[in-house]
C-alpha cells in the first residue's frame, strides 16, 4: 500500500534537516502534492529523488580509483590515487604525479628525456642586432627557465612565475574535487556530524595579493564554509580552505623564485586565518600550499608545540603541503585535524607525517 511522508518524516528518512527537504519540494526536485496547508511526499518519490543523486554521485565520481603500487615515472613517488596524477609520459605513457607534471614541468621519463643543449637561440635572418659598446663587457641575458633548472639540480625547490601559476590552479582545482568525495565531517566546536551533502555551502575565491598582475600567481584562497541544520543558528558550521602562498614580487623581479616561505610570512598567514575564524565563529581546516615549500623555522611554528612561536587556535587547525617536495607539516597532537586528513592526500594513509 502506497505511504505518503509529511515533510518532517521525509527528513528524518533522508537523514537532513526538515528545511532541506522543503527546499528541495519547493525548487521542484522533490515530487510532492500540498494538501490544505500540508505538504505530503509519496515514498517512491523520495525513492526516485535519492535514485537520481545516486546517479549523480557516481558521474561525479567515474574513472577516480585507487591506484596500488603506481609510482611517478619521473621522481619515482608512490601515487595514491588519480588525483595525485598530473599528465602522461608523452612516450610511453606511464604516470607522472602532479608535482612533477604542473611544478617542474616534466612531460617524459628519464628514459625518454630528450637532450636540450643550453645554447642561445640563434638570431634570424634579417634582425637587426644593436651596436655595443666595446668598452662594456657584454651582459649575459638570464632565461628565468634555466636559472631554476639549475637550481632544481641542485636540489632547490626553484620555480618560474609560469609554473607558479600552474600550481595555483592545480592546487586549487584539487582541493574542491577532494572535497567533493567527501561525504561527512565533524564540526570540533558543536560536537555535530555535518553531511556535505545536506549542508548550505558558500564558495568564495579570493586573492591575497595586493594586486594581482598578468602571468603571475594571485596567492589565492578558495573557501568553502559549510552551514548544517537550521537557518537563523545553524547546528553546524565548518569552513574548510586552501591557500596558496609565494612571492609575486620576486617572480616579478626575476622569473623566478627558490626561498622556501619564511617563519614571519607564515606568520602573517596564520594570524589573517585567526582573525578569520574568530570573526566568523566557526571551525577553520585551513591547508597552506608553496611552490617553495616552507623553512623549517617556518614548519616548527605548525608543528612543534615547543617552540616559541607555535600556532595553536581554538578555532582552527592547519596543515603546510610542500607542493615542490610533496610533503605535509601539521601538529600531530592535535586530533581535530585527523578527519579532515582525505583534504590534504585522498588515499594515502597517515603514516611518516602523523605518527604518534
Amino acid at each position: 500500500m502506497p505511504s505518503y511522508l509529511t515533510i518532517e518524516e521525509a527528513a528524518e528518512r533522508l537523514g537532513v534537516d526538515y528545511k532541506t527537504v522543503y527546499r528541495l519540494i519547493r525548487s521542484g526536485e522533490i515530487a510532492a502534492g500540498k494538501i490544505g496547508r500540508v505538504y505530503r511526499i509519496h515514498d517512491t518519490d523520495l525513492d526516485a529523488y535519492f535514485a537520481r543523486q545516486k546517479q549523480l554521485m557516481a558521474r561525479q565520481t567515474r574513472g577516480l580509483k585507487p591506484l596500488e603500487g603506481t609510482r611517478c615515472a619521473a621522481c619515482a613517488e608512490l601515487i595514491v590515487s588519480e588525483l595525485s596524477v598530473g599528465g602522461h609520459c608523452v612516450h610511453c605513457g606511464r604516470d607522472i604525479c602532479l608535482a612533477c607534471w604542473s611544478i617542474r614541468k616534466v612531460r617524459a621519463c628519464p628514459a625518454h628525456q630528450p637532450f636540450i643543449p643550453a645554447n642561445r637561440q640563434p638570431v634570424a635572418e634579417g634582425t637587426a642586432v644593436p651596436a655595443r659598446d666595446a668598452a662594456q663587457p657584454e651582459a649575459e641575458a638570464v632565461d628565468p627557465a634555466q636559472a631554476a633548472a639549475r637550481l632544481q639540480a641542485e636540489g632547490k625547490p626553484a620555480i618560474t612565475a609560469a609554473d607558479a601559476v600552474a600550481a595555483e590552479e592545480v592546487f586549487v582545482r584539487a582541493f574542491a574535487r577532494r572535497l567533493e568525495l567527501i561525504d561527512s565531517l565533524p564540526d570540533p566546536i558543536s560536537g555535530t556530524t555535518v553531511r556535505l551533502r545536506a549542508a548550505r555551502v558558500k564558495h568564495e575565491l579570493e586573492s591575497a595579493a595586493p594586486a594581482s598582475r598578468p602571468g603571475l600567481p594571485a596567492n589565492r584562497i578558495s573557501r568553502f564554509t559549510l552551514r548544517f541544520g537550521g537557518w537563523g543558528r545553524p547546528k553546524a558550521c565548518l569552513t574548510l580552505e586552501a591557500r596558496f602562498i609565494c612571492r609575486p614580487d620576486a617572480l616579478a623581479a626575476q622569473g623566478y623564485d627558490a626561498e622556501p616561505v619564511s617563519d614571519a610570512e607564515l606568520a602573517a598567514v596564520l594570524n589573517a586565518i585567526s582573525d578569520q575564524a574568530a570573526k566568523a565563529g566557526c571551525f577553520h581546516a585551513v591547508i597552506i600550499g608553496s611552490p617553495t615549500g616552507f623553512s623549517e623555522p617556518a614548519r616548527a611554528t605548525v608543528a612543534d608545540p615547543t617552540h616559541s612561536a607555535f600556532f595553536r587556535d581554538r578555532l582552527a587547525a592547519v596543515a603546510l603541503l610542500d607542493l615542490h617536495a610533496d610533503a605535509v607539516t601539521l601538529d600531530q597532537t592535535d586530533e581535530r585535524f585527523v578527519p579532515f586528513w582525505p583534504l590534504v592526500a585522498p588515499g594515502r594513509k597517515r603514516d611518516d607525517e602523523m605518527k604518534r
